[in-house]
């Protein structure tokens, strides 16, 4: 959501519990006026917007700005949302860390495909080993930043081997 709302974004989300007082079964009226027939339209101007009415039935709202996300991923939060309290209810003792907000394939997403990173080895030999033939192909690319200092494959090889022999 803050990649998407943009780097002018302050706050890009929202969260609003809504418990006005007074009565809900008498219309809102201020000295003799009353008021009936009214609709509110409501906007955001956040990225996400989670409104909460704790009345006799707990009521969610939640809006978005259609520019900044498309309707299948508030979609997919607001799923998230309710696999979250559904779990809550169920177990009110639960510790947060046993509330998983996704679902199996969502799951198996992540886990697996998305952290499927294993490689084979192109070349047999220990990381030190790979690292200096890495370093011999690309001596000059960037290998280690730190602010504004940068060491470049090469240049951390070196030290590297400095350090090694001074051992």
């Amino acid at each position: 959501i803050q990649r998407l709302a943009g780097p002018g974004a302050t706050f890009d989300t929202l969260l609003a519990f809504e418990n006005y007082p007074g009565d809900p079964a008498v219309p809102p009226s201020a000295e003799g006026l009353t008021l009936t027939d009214t609709e509110i339209r409501e906007s955001t101007n956040f990225a996400l917007t989670l409104s909460v009415n704790p009345a006799d039935d707990l009521g969610l709202w939640l809006d978005y700005r259609p520019d900044l996300l498309d309707e299948e991923s508030v979609r997919a939060v607001a799923a998230r949302l309710v696999r979250v309290l559904e779990q809550m209810a169920a177990d009110p003792g639960a510790r947060v860390g046993d509330i998983d907000p996704l679902d199996p394939e969502e799951r198996s997403r992540v886990v697996g495909e998305w952290n499927a990173t294993a490689r084979p080895l192109e070349a047999a030999g220990t990381v030190p080993e790979l690292f200096a033939a890495w370093a011999r192909s690309a001596p000059d690319a960037a290998a280690v930043r730190c602010g504004a200092d940068l060491l470049s494959y090469g240049e951390l090889e070196g030290r590297a081997n400095r350090l090694a022999r001074y051992l």
